[in-house]
């Protein structure tokens, strides 16, 4: 079974206003939550990752397509995401 974000945080992306997404928040009993209108700092942490991945990675190579970016965005994704699991603790 995959798990679902206990009370997950997000911006007002469409991907995450979607009925099937919500519906499936809402399945698991989490309590959904969006950042404000023109408010990124309510959602510091995503911000600041996409900021990370953008100026690590995205700005200093020239992918042919999405194919060839997938994997060193991903390894660099799980450093951020590890990082900043151990910093929490």
């Amino acid at each position: 079974m995959s798990k679902c974000p206990r009370d997950p945080h997000s911006d007002q992306g469409v991907q995450y206003l979607s009925d099937s997404y919500i519906s499936l928040l809402t399945y698991h009993g989490s309590e959904i939550s969006v950042a404000r209108r023109g408010c990124p700092w309510e959602n510091g942490y995503a911000e600041r990752l996409i900021r990370t991945l953008k100026e690590e990675e995205v700005h200093l190579n020239d992918y042919e397509d999405i194919h060839e970016a997938r994997a060193p965005l991903g390894i660099l994704l799980n450093k951020c995401i590890i990082t900043n699991a151990l910093t929490l603790r």
